[in-house]
């Protein structure tokens, strides 16, 4: 897995990405930031900054990996759209406000 250089704050890291690079993606590994810095949105901004790595790197897709519906912790995956879902075999766009349950199978 490569790594993005980590975000400092007063000095001492406060963010860390690891990703994999595939052939036509980034996939998100793991990202953790320091709890006492939600206000200033890391999680977003390590989101941006793979993206930013994905299309210097000329890469179609970044994965933010599995979305679980009704989880706290990954409901932020909503919000970078558009959003596909691997169902029967395929990818498919999937829009979380329209979309049910059946949808994700």
């Amino acid at each position: 897995a490569e790594q993005l250089p980590p975000h400092l704050m007063h000095g001492e890291p406060s963010t860390r990405v690891a990703w994999d690079r595939l052939p036509l993606a980034l996939s998100a590994v793991y990202t953790f930031y320091d709890p006492e810095a939600t206000r200033r949105s890391l999680g977003t901004q390590a989101v941006l900054q793979q993206i930013e790595v994905a299309r210097q790197a000329e890469l179609p897709h970044v994965y933010l990996g599995y979305w679980v519906p009704g989880s706290r912790k990954m409901e932020y995956k909503r919000d970078y759209q558009p959003l596909e879902v691997f169902s029967g075999g395929q990818w498919r766009r999937f829009e979380p406000d329209r979309g049910t349950r059946s949808d994700l199978r």
